[in-house]
């Protein structure tokens, strides 16, 4: 957005300045390219998610669902991440998002919020669907609890990158490199391989017996608590919906 955003938006309560941050100048073509860049220079990274994935292969070709579900797990967490980076880096122009992970605006923590219960309904969504063109090709009741479960426990672990999310776009503000280039390509990234390695212990885990089952159950049982409480505190806020 730029300067130009923060001139049309008369109303914002925060000025970048106050919000801890400093205004970039408007940046050059070789500015903008170099950043350009360095953002692309993340890209390769996704063959670290590919190493992992063949790594626990031998868990996916157990469940004749594991390998559709992958690339719907990770474009879902894509998904996600895009809305929030995107989000992030339009409140930091504006003002509405300070540049500080713990003494953030209400607007930030509502942000959070609406992205949790997001990427709950979304895993469940993912999970019905998966699950009917499943039973299509001979997968059984049983299976498709067990997919939909791993889909929305996979999602649950994952909900811990908004964090790393946020800290990339506050740091690269306060370095007077541009958020709207920098956040996504570098957090997708990274998110690709986290996400990956969150599948791999979602997958691994009925290998512990009942404990990997009460685990997976409970991880479950406490993002579905999140969202519930989430949905609570935010339900009220317009910029929640």
């Amino acid at each position: 957005m730029g300067r130009r955003g923060l001139e049309l938006n008369g109303s914002s309560s925060l000025d970048p300045q106050e919000a801890g941050g400093p205004l970039p100048e408007a940046p050059g073509f070789l500015n903008l390219f170099s950043q350009s860049l360095m953002a692309l220079s993340f890209g390769p990274g996704d063959l670290l998610a590919g190493l992992m994935f063949s790594s626990f292969l031998w868990l996916v070709v157990e469940k004749t669902w594991a390998l559709a579900a992958y690339p719907c797990i990770l474009t879902t967490r894509g998904l996600i991440g895009g809305i929030l980076c995107g989000r992030l880096s339009t409140g930091l122009w504006i003002g509405m998002v300070r540049p500080s992970l713990l003494h953030n605006t209400r607007e930030f923590k509502v942000l959070c919020s609406s992205i949790l219960v997001f990427g709950g309904a979304v895993s469940l969504l993912m999970g019905g669907v998966l699950s009917l063109y499943g039973l299509a090709w001979g997968l059984t009741g049983e299976e498709a609890l067990e997919m939909t479960v791993s889909l929305v426990a996979t999602m649950a672990i994952s909900m811990m990158f908004i964090p790393f999310s946020a800290l990339l776009a506050f740091t690269s503000f306060r370095h007077r490199l541009d958020p709207d280039i920098i956040t996504y390509p570098a957090s997708s990234t990274a998110a690709d391989i986290f996400v990956t390695g969150c599948y791999g212990v979602v997958l691994y885990l009925p290998h512990l017996g009942p404990l990997g089952q009460v685990a997976t159950y409970g991880i479950c049982s406490a993002f579905a608590i999140s969202c519930c409480l989430a949905l609570a505190w935010g339900r009220g806020e317009e910029e929640f919906w």
